[in-house]
């Protein structure tokens, strides 16, 4: 009784985790239907669902939540993971208990975390090149800096329009 059938990932394998924020509950997301062996969150998304009717939805799902504490090595990881992102200053506590209880159950599912990213991957973005300032004159070096930067990045786009037809996008 309770048990759910696994289900099976696009890569063939079974989901034993689904870890769950509040938003979910709160809509009455079918959540056990995803077929997780588990439901899993932590304390504070529990106390998020106040409201009357998402109270009585989550004491009616057919399986119950387990809730788990994040260890304190996920939650710096986590940490320094979106501190790197960018990310840190707009997850509040429970986004990083959550995010930090999904990197521990990884963990424990894979034995270890050397499949996970501990580094975002770099963006692969082009490099505005420096524009002479309006009136001001240029120098043989910073017209050749331009030029080295243009032949780095391929085709050159000056006028910041997304072609390379050198006028304004007009």
């Amino acid at each position: 009784a309770g048990h759910i059938d696994s289900a099976i990932d696009s890569s063939g394998i079974a989901m034993r985790y689904l870890v769950v924020d509040a938003a979910p509950i709160i809509r009455g997301a079918q959540l056990h239907a995803l077929g997780a062996e588990k439901l899993v969150t932590v304390p504070e998304v529990l106390r998020e669902v106040r409201d009357y009717a998402a109270r009585a939805r989550l004491a009616a799902m057919p399986v119950e939540i387990e809730v788990k504490e994040p260890s304190e090595e996920a939650m710096k990881a986590v940490g320094k993971f979106a501190k790197l992102t960018g990310d840190y200053a707009v997850l509040s506590l429970v986004d990083m208990r959550v995010l930090a209880l999904t990197w521990m159950l990884e963990k424990e599912c894979h034995a270890g975390v050397a499949h996970l990213r501990t580094e975002p991957p770099s963006r692969n973005t082009k490099q505005a090149t420096p524009r002479q300032p309006i009136g001001g004159e240029s120098t043989q070096d910073s017209a050749k800096d331009g030029a080295k930067d243009g032949a780095k990045d391929g085709a050159k786009d000056d006028d910041d329009d997304g072609d390379d037809d050198g006028d304004d996008g007009d």
